[in-house]
Parts: C-alpha cells; sequence; structure tokens
C-alpha cells in the first residue's frame, strides 16, 4: 500500500476492511501531505505491527523542508502541511526499499513517474519492482523483469479499493508471487 498523503480517514476505513488480514504491511511512500492528518497517518502506521514503512518523494521533501515538485496545487498542501508535521526524525529514519523475496519495494523507480506505457529501456531494469507514485495499477514485463504496481489508491478523499484480478489485495499479491 501506499501514496495515503494525509488521507487518516481513507487510511482508518482500510485498516476496518482488511484489520490484521495481512502477514507484512509494506507501505510504499507519501503517508504525508495533501491530506491535513500527516501526523496521524505516521502515528497510525508506525504502531501496526509487522510493518515496514518506506520513504517517498513527499517524505523527503518534509525532510528537507522544501517541495521538490512545480505542481502549484501540490505546493500549496506542501506550504499548508508542513509547518505542523511532528515526524521529521521518524521520517529521516525510513528506508528508499525493501527488499521481499524475488522484488524490491519502493516508491518509484527512475525518479519519475512510471505508467503501464512509460517507454523504459530494457537495460535500465535490472530486478522486479513494486512500486507506487503514479497512482494508476498494472502489471508489465521490460525484458527478463517485472514491474508491478498495485496499491489502495487514496484519492481526493474518496476511497476506492483497486482490486488485481477481482480478489482482495492480499489474494492479489498472492496470486502474482505464485505464478513466477
Amino acid at each position: 500500500m501506499g501514496d495515503v498523503h494525509g488521507n487518516l480517514l481513507s487510511l482508518e476505513k482500510l485498516f476496518k476492511i482488511e484489520g490484521g488480514n495481512y502477514d507484512l504491511l509494506i507501505c510504499h511512500g507519501d503517508i504525508v501531505n495533501y491530506g491535513p492528518w500527516g501526523n496521524e497517518c505516521v502515528e497510525l502506521l508506525r504502531l501496526k505491527k509487522n510493518a515496514i514503512l518506506l520513504k517517498g518523494n513527499h517524505e523527503d521533501d518534509f525532510i528537507k523542508k522544501q517541495y521538490s515538485g512545480t505542481h502549484p496545487v501540490a505546493k500549496a498542501f506542501f506550504n499548508f502541511c508542513m509547518p505542523n508535521f511532528l515526524y521529521f526524525d521518524y521520517l529521516n529514519t525510513l528506508s528508499v526499499e525493501y527488499k521481499l523475496d524475488m522484488f524490491t519495494i519502493q516508491h518509484t523507480i527512475l525518479d519519475k513517474y512510471i505508467f503501464k506505457d512509460t517507454l523504459i529501456k530494457e537495460n535500465s531494469i535490472s530486478q522486479n519492482y513494486i512500486i507506487g507514485h503514479s497512482h494508476q495499477q498494472y502489471e508489465r514485463f521490460i525484458g527478463n523483469y517485472r514491474q508491478i504496481y498495485i496499491q489502495r489508491h487514496f484519492n481526493k478523499g474518496k476511497f476506492n479499493i483497486t482490486k488485481l484480478y477481482n480478489r482482495s489485495f492480499s489474494s492479489a499479491i498472492r496470486e502474482i508471487y505464485w505464478k513466477l
């Protein structure tokens, strides 16, 4: 999961639906910014058992206390959310990637938004990835390596459960893993 962006209401709803129905919770980053509840989202996620929280670009921006993007709306959210944020030291402890079996899980690759149709040179991908950042769900191969974007979406205050193969998130990950 990832791209929570300070949306506590949706995050709470996710855990109400899923409960503790996971062996390992991995958040690929962007817990903060946009929504006003960055502190509360960090608190909730860091208290979860068997949770790995990773750093996304918005955590990097909060740590630096400077928005790195150019979008005026995103910058306005940053300027509103960042001054009241309390967990800068905690964000500094987060890693940018987590290795799980044959996958590297991180917020993005090549420091850009990656979509299903993004052109990526075959020799620039040297491992299997699970990523976020682009808010688009897909699975594809680049050469011999698999790239998967799969997550719960937290967009515009609405909660949408995205499903791969019309099954639950947990089942989708298991199904993808066992297909390898």
